[in-house]
């Protein structure tokens, strides 16, 4: 992995200023209709449930390291790249999100907080 692009916590601004970026990947975890209504440019949307893992009772696991793998590569993701994520619900999703990139550490990432 390379170094980090952004802090953990990135600013807006700051995410403004490093968009377009060769290694940079905006992930939206918002719900599909606010993505299509906006979201930051360039940004690629990744629905929830792909994330997740719900087998009753347990409502919130991780997928296995092959699903999680085959959802990070669909959204062209690499080892050098540096994923901003943020969504639409105070950053809810974005602790499951890192929670997932944790599992496979290769990439970085970096929370914004936006209001969207």
């Amino acid at each position: 992995m390379s170094e980090p692009v952004l802090a953990l916590i990135a600013e807006p601004d700051t995410l403004e200023n490093e968009l377009g970026g060769k290694d940079l990947l905006v992930v939206d975890l918002s719900d599909e209709e606010t993505h299509m209504r906006q979201h930051v440019p360039g940004a690629v949307h990744l629905s929830y449930e792909r994330i997740i893992d719900a087998k009753p009772p347990a409502m919130g696991l991780l997928p296995d390291d092959w699903e999680l793998g085959a959802v990070f590569s669909s959204l062209g993701m690499t080892p050098h790249t540096h994923v901003v994520a943020y969504d639409d619900e105070g950053n809810g999703k974005v602790g499951e999100a890192d929670a997932c990139f944790r599992v496979c550490p290769d990439h970085a990432l970096s929370k914004c907080h936006l209001r969207v």
